[in-house]
């Protein structure tokens, strides 16, 4: 009984210290409350209206300025149509042929296109030559390209996202817990120096990252059989997969380079991997959500290296058509590389 005690109070006493540990870090502590309520936050506000609608249509221009002339339409005055602004036509054709938009309308010049391989854009298409019976004031022009399967489409988000962790987590974190046992402190008692450390470890990551991938991308080549386009260059793809995977890397070391505690550690990595994993087009178009949503995803790398694979892969473009993708990744590599190195620390309070 007495033994049973005892063991119960030594069990009560680790809880007790382990419990003033963590209330004691006051940026972990700040970040478990407001984690949650940011990221509802951010989902309220990206996505809200979205379970509104079933289908996507784009209008050229301003739809909310254009109502007078979109009336000829028997699908404007329909509910559950989301209406997205496209600010050209060549924009709008491209998310018609990659199944971005459902039907692209040009109230100026009275023209309307839909995708004969898009279920939702037939349907409206049908929809409208019922309604009117012929009597369509707009010209009507069909597109046919080859429909690309979800699971072809999302395979790539989910390689980025995989990539992103991979980095993020074998970069940052484990420098963090290097700093927090004394390891970085016995290295900076020897000749190596900041940049030999922080180099060493990306090229080791990167290794490690690019080699896990390609097994992922041969075992879905192999076993799933994707559709991938005819004139795929795999030039191009393994040079945007280098480039996306160092950003990352990157990223990594910037957000690692004074950071002390794991909690908080993980904490910043989440932090910044969960707008990636929501915000960057992995799961699903971002045509249709909130217009500064849109905007926030374009300043994210994952988003310029998830859309530079699609390009490559579903639809055969090669490095100048993915140009300002790769600027946007090359630019953020170095930057966080740059800013990694000159704010990073071996220890916050050496001795």
């Amino acid at each position: 009984m007495q033994l049973t005690k005892q063991w119960f109070k030594q069990v009560g006493a680790i809880i007790h210290a382990r419990n003033l540990e963590f209330f004691r870090d006051k940026a972990a502590l700040s970040w478990n409350i407001l984690f949650p309520l940011l990221l509802i936050a951010g989902v309220y506000f990206g996505f809200n209206d979205l379970s509104n609608y079933s289908f996507k249509v784009g209008v050229i221009g301003q739809a909310s300025e254009l109502k007078q002339e979109l009336i000829a339409l028997p699908i404007s005055d329909l509910d559950y149509i989301n209406y997205v602004d496209i600010p050209n036509e060549k924009k709008g054709l491209k998310s018609l042929n990659q199944f971005g938009i459902d039907m692209l309308i040009d109230p100026l010049h009275k023209t309307y296109w839909f995708n004969e391989r898009s279920k939702e854009g037939y349907f409206l298409d049908k929809l409208i030559q019922k309604s009117l019976a012929g009597n369509l004031l707009y010209t009507r022009i069909h597109l046919e390209s080859t429909p690309v399967r979800y699971a072809d489409w999302v395979w790539m988000g989910i390689l980025v996202i995989n990539i992103m962790y991979g980095c993020l987590y074998g970069i940052g974190y484990v420098i963090v817990r290097y700093r927090k046992n004394g390891h970085l402190k016995r290295l900076q008692v020897t000749p190596i120096s900041v940049t030999q450390f922080l180099i060493a470890q990306v090229v080791s990551r990167l290794g490690i990252v690019l080699v896990s991938s390609l097994v992922v991308v041969l075992g879905c080549y192999f076993l799933l059989k994707p559709q991938l386009a005819s004139s795929l260059d795999w030039v191009s793809l393994s040079a945007v997969c280098l480039l996306g995977t160092l950003s990352f890397i990157s990223l990594g070391l910037l957000l690692c380079s004074r950071v002390t505690s794991e909690e908080l550690s993980r904490g910043l990595i989440e932090l910044v991997s969960w707008p990636m994993l929501i915000c960057s087009g992995a799961w699903f178009s971002l045509e249709g959500t909130h217009p500064w949503l849109q905007k926030f995803a374009y300043t994210l790398p994952s988003t310029h290296f998830i859309e530079a694979l699609r390009q490559i892969a579903l639809y055969g473009a090669d490095l100048s058509d993915v140009m300002l993708n790769i600027t946007f990744l090359a630019g953020s590599t170095f930057l966080f590389f740059l800013v990694g190195i000159t704010l990073f620390k071996w220890q916050n309070n050496p001795t």
